[in-house]
């Protein structure tokens, strides 16, 4: 459960114009470690907000709103495990707004993901992001109260840490 003034929201093709200029900030930030530059016109090459907003089952888009403002964007997803065989959830994309950050809200709606998705869970950064890193690393070592295994590489697949745990639902 979230704290009030922080809400989930399952994202729609009518969130599409945001979710796009969403990923502009996302790619923003990222740009940092990922040496993208822009076009010509201005903008970074992004994932296809139409394509990530006709999910296939397991994808799930969600907007991240603070006191009914729009503050991120959560992307979870099911792939086959960086770190063991089999299915395993994973944020695909996650994006807290500078202004939202070190308040609580992305560790409070990652631990919100982590329960609304019982499960194994791979998390993984790139190897130069060591603010998120770090952030990753306290959120699950407080959700999971230390239960979990990081590798320092995901090998030929993922190039950074990975961070591997079961999530359950909390008691009712």
């Amino acid at each position: 459960m979230l704290p009030v003034g922080i809400d989930l929201v399952v994202a729609t093709q009518a969130d599409r114009p945001l979710l796009e200029r969403l990923l502009q900030l996302y790619e923003y930030d990222y740009s940092e470690y990922a040496g993208v530059d822009v076009d010509e016109g201005g903008l970074f090459p992004t994932l296809d907000a139409g394509e990530l907003l006709e999910p296939e089952p397991d994808d799930h888009v969600f907007l991240i709103r603070v006191d009914g403002q729009v503050a991120g964007f959560a992307f979870v997803t099911r792939h086959e495990s960086y770190v063991e065989p089999g299915k395993s959830y994973l944020i695909d994309e996650f994006l807290v707004l500078r202004k939202y950050r070190r308040r609580g809200v992305g560790e409070q709606v990652a631990r919100t993901l982590f329960d609304r998705f019982p499960g194994r869970w791979d998390v993984g950064t790139v190897h130069g992001n060591r603010v998120a890193q770090a952030f990753w690393r306290r959120v699950i070592a407080r959700y999971t109260g230390g239960d979990f295994r990081e590798l320092p590489d995901g090998g030929e697949r993922w190039a950074g840490p990975i961070w591997a745990f079961e999530s359950r639902p909390p008691p009712r």
